[in-house]
């Protein structure tokens, strides 16, 4: 009888920690790095921590009628951070606005071109490929 073993795909292990949050609302929304992960009342004190990976993360929380409450965490590998804070009421009074500014005018730019071989925003440089020739160089505004 013949016995063959297969090499077993190797799995690579990323540190983990834990995140617990102390907030006012805990309806907030809880985003990290920008991504949804729930509700900051699954990660407080009579949920569970949140599990993530070690290193530094962005965290969001959310809520309607509250200003948005972001942080910078680090966590350490096996380690639990606990974060308490407050979000901010809107009063009546506040409402969000969006300021629009505008982008300067962009300078008129050239744009370079030899057909069929370079075509870029600066003027080749250095020794072009077989069959380029610098005398077919176009300029285009």
């Amino acid at each position: 009888m013949v016995t063959t073993t297969y090499p077993q795909p190797r799995r690579e292990v990323v540190a983990r920690g834990g995140l617990v949050l102390q907030t006012i609302p805990d309806m907030a929304q809880v985003f990290v790095d920008g991504y949804y992960v729930g509700l900051a009342e699954e990660f407080g004190l009579h949920g569970r921590p949140m599990d993530i990976s070690a290193g530094a993360h962005r965290i969001e929380l959310r809520a309607a009628g509250y200003e948005m409450l972001a942080f910078s965490v680090m966590i350490e590998p096996n380690d639990i951070v606990r974060y308490r804070g407050d979000m901010q009421a809107l009063s009546a009074t506040t409402r969000p606005t969006m300021v629009v500014v505008a982008a300067p005018a962009a300078a008129p730019r050239s744009f370079y071109v030899i057909p069929n071989c370079y075509a870029g925003d600066k003027p080749p440089s250095g020794t072009l490929p077989k069959g380029c020739d610098l005398k077919k160089l176009q300029t285009r505004k």
